[in-house]
């Protein structure tokens, strides 16, 4: 256990596909990215740049981020999406604290599960017009 917490060692895919499972959080949760220090950091912020068109936003006077291609049909656009809207509802008092964070560990089941359910009370409401 001790040489999974310094990551000299980790534990297979196999294994955390079945953790994963058992949890019930996304593999992606337990799999800690090596950014233990900020020159990491910076270099994944460019390769976000690079990969995705997630650039640093030259006309805020704070530091943020802007997303070029922002068409619906990018998926990870639509994930930041998502996000950005548990992050409001947590903020509006909405949502806890520890939902939020249990919709982070299972995302992206968690919002799939959240559309799903909006799309079903959707139609429920078309069929109730209808009739």
């Amino acid at each position: 256990m001790a040489q999974y917490e310094t990551n000299i060692y980790g534990p297979k895919d196999k294994v955390v596909t079945l953790l994963s499972l058992a949890l019930n959080v996304d593999e992606s949760d337990l799999k800690v990215p090596d950014i233990l220090h900020y020159d990491i950091l910076i270099h994944t912020l460019f390769r976000l740049e690079d990969e995705f068109g997630i650039t640093i936003n030259p006309d805020s006077d704070d530091i943020s981020f802007k997303f070029v291609d922002n068409t619906i049909n990018n998926p990870l656009y639509n994930d930041l999406q998502e996000w950005k809207k548990k992050a409001l509802q947590l903020k509006n008092g909405d949502i806890t604290f520890d939902e939020y964070m249990e919709w982070k560990l299972r995302f992206p089941m968690s919002a799939a599960v959240e559309t799903h359910e909006e799309l079903k009370k959707l139609r429920e409401k078309r069929k109730t017009e209808k009739e």
